[in-house]
């Protein structure tokens, strides 16, 4: 499971070492501070889910994925112009 693999690293990542600086591999306070806020979101969708009708939900879903296929598709295309700019070059 998800679950526990995520313990498992935690437990063989805790005790490293940053390899450039003196410092953990993990920096907890960001991860302590990154968990309030997915807990929070968590909370919210749930309660949100739960209030909403299925067409909304249907709507927000819709519009996540319209909006993550646009930015995906405007990347492939700046990439393959540099891509193709960069053969034609070399």
């Amino acid at each position: 499971t998800v679950f526990g693999a995520s313990i498992m690293n935690l437990f063989h990542n805790a005790n490293k070492r940053h390899p450039n600086f003196d410092r953990p591999l993990i920096d907890f306070h960001t991860a302590l501070m990154l968990e309030v806020t997915t807990l929070l979101g968590t909370v919210l969708g749930v309660d949100l889910n739960s209030t909403s009708p299925v067409w909304f939900i249907t709507l927000l879903l819709i519009l996540t994925l319209s909006f993550t296929t646009y930015r995906t598709l405007k990347k492939a295309l700046e990439l393959q112009k540099k891509e193709s700019e960069t053969d034609s070059v070399g």
